[in-house]
Order: structure tokens, then sequence, then C-alpha cells
């Protein structure tokens, strides 16, 4: 559960550097999706898969066709955006 946390998490920061919303749902709407279809194979495999399979998946497609929707794909994922908790020091 680590790697998904993270990733919403920058996903948040995003949407916060862009004064938006919508990455974060995004990716939680993906790990939700790959959890559901993660749910659906386990009913009908005789067989356990990895639930990282699945969610991570769904969660980085999910984000990604997004982005490559608004044109902000190469900003979104080589993090070329203003992050004012990470570039101003905490005093």
């Amino acid at each position: 559960m680590a790697i998904p946390g993270i990733f919403i998490y920058y996903c948040y920061r995003y949407d916060k550097a862009i004064n938006g919303i919508l990455y974060s749902i995004m990716g939680f709407l993906g790990l939700l999706a790959g959890y559901f279809i993660w749910i659906v194979q386990a009913m009908f495999n005789k067989h356990a898969w990895p639930v990282s399979i699945f969610a991570d998946t769904g969660m980085v497609l999910f984000v990604f066709l997004w982005s490559l929707r608004y044109a902000e794909f190469q900003t979104l994922w080589q993090g070329i955006f203003y992050d004012k908790d990470l570039m101003e020091p905490a005093i």
C-alpha cells in the first residue's frame, strides 16, 4: 500500500501546483478500478494474483491517459512544476 499512497500524494502535490483536483481523483479512481478488476479475476481464477498488478497499473494508466488528454504529460512525469512546500525552506 505504500507505492499507491506515494503516487496519489504526488498527484495531489501536482494538483496543488496547478490549482486543480483532477489528478489525485483520477489516481484514486484508477486504484479503485484496479481493485475491482482484481476482485473479479479472483472470483474466476483458481490461483491468486498479486493485487499490485491490477491496482498499480490501473492507477498509473488513469493518470497517464488524463495527462495525455490535457497535454501535461511532460510536466507531470518529469516533475518540472513549482511545488511551494519543496522549493521554499521551512522557517
